[in-house]
């Protein structure tokens, strides 16, 4: 009998070496990305204010251009601050839900109301077609976070004159929502991981459109804890189609 030993205690440190590294350098490029997400709002709001306090208070005209600036990034700000939140909790796993009865439509529209300036300033025509009746058991701040992020994306990645259409069917007890936009798509090979943390679709990349990737993999996480599923899939032409499944009731 002829016995081998292999001490393979070097390469198990070197690959927890190597694993060890890439998470550090994951968690600097996430901590310079959000830096930046906070920085450039927080400069806009900073010089609208200098701006209006120096004068333009008193033109009416452009004290609302400059007010409108503010609530803008504001908005954008608050967005931002909650997903870090989010992501902290679901990563120290300590993220709660208290599900209720939701009625969809009116829930949909009053979150849509925060997203009027960034459609209006995209050109991107939303439509609503939620049947009156319609109802969904999830945490209320939760779902309102995971939608804002889906429907924020479904503008942002759009194009100029496009269409974001909302809709949703009642199925055994499930409530299926889809969110589907007219936009720049996504490559079939790219769809199973937009869900993943800090990913950007290399599209988004190529337009130089900003953002630190944790939206979408916020989102799923939301869902998620509130018994939901969400997938993503290319909308025919061209576009993305995001689907939202959760239960009807408790």
């Amino acid at each position: 009998v002829i016995g081998i030993a292999v001490d393979v205690t070097s390469d198990r440190h070197a690959r927890e070496i190597k694993q060890t590294v890439a998470r550090e350098r994951l968690q600097r490029d996430y901590v310079a990305n959000v830096s930046h997400e906070l920085l450039t709002p927080l400069a806009v709001i900073r010089s609208s204010v200098d701006t209006l306090l120096a004068g333009a208070l008193d033109n009416k005209k452009n004290a609302r251009l400059f007010v409108s600036t503010i609530g803008r990034h504001t908005t954008h700000l608050n967005e931002l601050v909650e997903n870090v939140l989010y992501q902290s909790a679901i990563e120290a796993g300590s993220l709660k839900s208290n599900p209720c009865s939701i009625d969809l439509a009116g829930f949909v529209r009053d979150m849509l109301k925060n997203l009027r300036l960034p459609a209006l300033r995209r050109k991107v025509a939303i439509e609503v077609s939620i049947p009156v009746s319609t109802k969904v058991f999830a945490d209320k701040e939760q779902l309102r976070s995971a939608l804002m992020n889906v429907v924020s994306n479904g503008i942002k990645f759009n194009r100029v004159d496009g269409k974001l259409s909302i809709s949703a069917e009642q199925m055994d007890g499930q409530v299926q929502l889809s969110i589907t936009d007219t936009g720049i798509g996504i490559k079939a090979s790219e769809l199973p991981f937009i869900f993943d943390r800090f990913h950007r679709a290399k599209n988004a990349r190529s337009l130089m459109i900003k953002g630190p990737g944790l939206g979408l993999s916020v989102s799923k996480a939301l869902i998620e804890g509130n018994k939901g599923r969400i997938w993503a899939e290319r909308a025919p032409g061209k576009g993305t189609r995001v689907h939202i499944q959760l239960a009807s009731r408790a």
